[in-house]
């Protein structure tokens, strides 16, 4: 159980980066 959450916190701040990329370089 606390692997599935940590795997969600991961995903979720690599989605997050992802989103502050895009708006830094476009």
């Amino acid at each position: 159980m606390q692997l599935y959450a940590f795997t969600v916190f991961l995903a979720r701040l690599q989605r997050l980066q992802c989103a502050l990329k895009r708006e830094l370089w476009l």
